[in-house]
Order: structure tokens, then sequence, then C-alpha cells
């Protein structure tokens, strides 16, 4: 049988042996970290998730942090990528001619302007967020586009993954429970209108050219094989980081397991000391004069016969143990504070506006302090859904060859405007503006913030036109009025 005749179900069951590992680790960094990212596999929709004592502390921190990395893979106030044309094959395609280059500018303006517009109507930013949360705190990932409908993740109880020797994919078996009327199209609903839910298995398998699909119901296959390309599968795996002999990837919140745990510990500690420590017992005297159903039917303010020295209070009597628990609790948060980047309320979860400053200093340091993570997913996610809705939009460059930049590269165009501010503020200085081609100058401010500017900039035949039309109208008064001066002239001459 040939490789692309396995049947999915039967690829899954195989391949599931090796994943459950990866699993066990996912449901106890959930319990730790987000349990509702990774239930035990008993649970339903009875089960109760109730956080840890240290996971809401943890989940903040989770939550703070995957809104920094969503708003860095797809900034609301700019664009996360940029198209770049091939600079030898711009300059032979326009031949030095500044309107043709203006032009394909603003085409690959106006292009990149359709792209992010599509981003906001299928709101994908609010669909990613949840995803990365997921990387961060319990497993690996599959993320799939849907045509015109933003994107979805599947959770690694949901799939199977065979990677190369460099953690890419080189098999994915996908496993969905749907209902019957979710069936591809094509399929005979009437076969399944019976069944609660189908099992759908869709087997992804990768070869040097291309991606081969196949899709069964349980272990009956399905349609046909679909072909993609090898950057058109519309899925994708994502994971946070991967080690020598890993068959997955495994979450960032893993690394930090240790001390997520103790700082568990030591908050239980501190929780239910303090509870023991605030109880209110009133003890009473047996052999003294006072009643304790006195004392306890009593109301407030009441006069009761008794003695002080009869009644006391319970007292734990622990506060100078407590200090160092406590200190050492503030220790551990502060470790976890640096661990997962946390800004103490900075993070960009509920605000308006960012500014694209902001965004590149965050997904720089997310690079720095977190080997690379913003680069890889820039080039594994925000590359591999540009060219998804560039499919969906009929976005084709047919003239030139255009690279889709993502990632640092993209973001530094805010870096380039900077220094293009700074260089002309200079250059004004020392007056040598007439140096400076204004057409250029304005093509380039308009492709660093990825502003459409068909019919909005001049082309250089309409400047000259203006510059010709403006010395025709100067040339016409100064005609106009030298015959008024020497009109003047006449009349004074005649009067003498």
């Amino acid at each position: 049988m040939e490789e692309n005749q396995i049947n999915p179900k039967e690829l899954y069951e195989e391949l599931s042996v090796y994943r459950k590992p990866y699993e066990d680790r996912a449901e106890t960094l959930a319990k730790y970290t987000i349990p509702s990212m990774f239930p035990i596999e008993s649970a339903n929709e009875q089960s109760d998730l109730e956080d840890s004592y240290g996971s809401r502390y943890t989940s903040t921190l989770i939550s703070s942090l995957a809104s920094d990395i969503t708003l860095a893979l797809l900034p609301p106030s700019g664009s996360s990528f940029k198209f770049e044309p091939d600079k030898d094959a711009l300059a032979q395609l326009t031949q030095g001619n500044s309107d043709a280059r203006s032009k394909i500018m603003a085409e690959l303006g106006s292009q990149m302007v359709a792209v992010n517009k599509e981003l906001a109507n299928q709101r994908i930013r609010d669909m990613l967020n949840p995803m990365v949360k997921a990387i961060i705190s319990t497993q690996a990932v599959v993320c799939e586009k849907m045509e015109g409908k933003g994107i979805r993740y599947h959770s690694l109880r949901n799939f199977v993954v065979k990677l190369d020797s460099m953690g890419e994919p080189l098999k994915y078996v996908i496993r969905e429970e749907i209902d019957p009327l979710e069936v591809p199209d094509g399929i005979d609903y009437e076969q399944y209108k019976d069944e609660d839910t189908v099992e759908l298995y869709t087997m992804c398998i990768r070869h040097k050219d291309k991606w081969t699909v196949v899709q069964s119901i349980g272990s009956e296959i399905i349609g046909n094989e679909i072909t993609y390309k090898l950057d058109a599968l519309p899925y994708t795996y994502l994971g946070w980081t991967l080690q020598n002999g890993d068959l997955y990837h495994r979450p960032m919140a893993e690394e930090h397991l240790g001390t997520i745990i103790d700082y568990e510990n030591i908050n239980k500690v501190l929780v239910q000391g303090s509870i023991v420590a605030a109880k209110m017992v009133v003890l009473v005297n047996p052999l003294g004069t006072t009643e304790k159903s006195d004392i306890a039917n009593s109301s407030n303010g009441a006069v009761v016969d008794g003695r002080e020295e009869d009644i006391g209070t319970f007292k734990a009597n622990k506060n100078y143990d407590f200090q160092i628990p406590a200190q050492k609790e503030r220790d551990l948060k502060a470790e976890l504070d640096r661990a997962f980047m946390s800004k103490h309320g900075a993070s960009y979860e509920g605000r308006e506006r960012v500014t694209a400053t902001e965004v590149g200093t965050d997904a720089q340091a997310l690079d720095e302090n977190k080997s690379g993570i913003y680069s890889i997913l820039s080039a594994k996610f925000t590359k591999w859904l540009i060219k998804h809705l560039m499919r969906e939009l009929k976005i084709k460059f047919e003239a030139i060859d255009v690279n889709v930049i993502t990632g640092l590269d993209a973001l530094g165009r805010n870096i380039e405007a900077r220094k293009l501010d700074n260089y002309m503020m200079r250059v004004a200085n020392l007056q040598l503006n007439r140096w400076i081609k204004e057409p250029e100058l304005v093509t380039r401010y308009a492709s660093y913030e990825g502003i459409d500017t068909e019919g909005l900039i001049k082309t250089e035949k309409e400047i000259q036109a203006e510059a010709k039309a403006q010395q025709d109208a100067m040339a016409q008064q100064q005609l106009m009025n030298s015959g008024a001066d020497a009109l003047g002239k006449s009349v004074a001459n005649r009067g003498e």
C-alpha cells in the first residue's frame, strides 16, 4: 500500500501511543496554570475546573504574556508584514521612471491595506490569543485556516504529528467529533444522519514538492485526495520549544514547572495559615462563673453576668513563623515575573491603542529573552496566515516578484521611518532640501505606514503640468501688469 493510501484512523491510533507522555504533562501543567487549557480526559460539561492556590497568579502572568505576543504578531495599530518587491526586478521594470515606481509601490500599499482589513473582518486576533495561551501553558497545537472564517486550533489531544529532524511536520492526522450536518461537501449526509456524532480524520502527508490530504469518517475513506503546494496547506503546527529526542514541542510553562509548584505549595501554606490565624473562637473557663450560653446568645452591647478573666480568644501566635514563607512567596513571585516577562499591569490587554514603537520594542524583547520565539512564530504563523489571506483575496503579483516580510524585519519599518524623520530634519537645517526627490520621499513614508496611496499622490506628469500652469499664469499676470503700466504712462503723457 502506498503511503498516501494509509488509512487516516489507523495512522492516528498508531502515532497516538507516542503522544501519551505529553498529554500527561499537559494535564499536570493545566492544574498549576490554566485548568481550562487541558482538562483531564474524563472531564465533561459537569466537571468543575477549579483553580489551585498558585494558578490564579500564574494564569494572570500567562494571559498577560499571551496578549503581548498576540499583539506583537498582529498589531492593531499597524501592519505585521510588508510586501517587498525584488530590487533588481523593480529597477528593470521601471527603468528609472519614478512615476512607474510610485505606481508599483502604491499598488503594494493598497494590497497591504486589503489584507489588514481582512484580518480585522475575520477577527483573527481574537482567535489567536487562546491559541498562544495554550502554547505557553500546556501544549503544542495545530492551527487551521478556515477560508473566510478566521482560524481555530486543535488541541494536543485531538491530533498526532510526526516531525522531521528540524522539528517540521512530515505527517499530521487530526481527529474531530462533528455533527453529521458538518460532514465535508460532496459526502452523502443521509448515511450519517442518524448518528449523534461522527469521527472525522484528516491526514496530511508531506512530499518533496507538495502536501496530500486524505479524509475518512471512522475507517472509511471519503472524497478524493487533495493536493496542496508546500506553502498552501491550511494547517500549521506550532509549539514553544523542542528538545533533542522530543516527538512534540513542549510549552514554555514546563521550563518553570518547579518554580510554579513551589509557589503553589508556599501559597497554600500562607492561605491556609491565614484562615487559621483569622479564626475567631471565644474561650470560656469551664470552672468560672461565666456561662457559655450567655456569651453565645448575647447581642452586641448586651449586659450579662460574668467575669472578664473567665473569657479569652483563640490566638495562633504564628506571626513570626509566617515571615519566612511570606518572604519565600515574594521571591518566587519575582522569579515568575521574570520568567513570564511580567510588566506589572503594563500589558496590552484591554488597551484600545498601542503604539508601533511599543510593539516593536516588546517583539524584540521576546526574541532576546525567549529564544527567538517572536521570529519563530512570525515565520510559522504570520507568514503562513498572510499567504492564505492573499489567496482568499486573490492577490497576485504577476509583473514582479514580491516577498512577504514578517517579524522584526517588518516591524523595522517604524525604525526606518524614525531614521528618515531625523535625516529630513538634518537636511532642512542644512538647507539642502533641493537634493531630495519629493515623489520618492512621500512614497517611502506611505510604504512605512502601509497606506493605500492610490489616487492620493500626484504623478510626476501632474506635478510638471501644475508647475507649467503656474508659470503660464504668472507670465500672463506679468503681461497684464506690463500692459496696465504702459497704459498708465500713456495717459500721464497726454495730460502733460
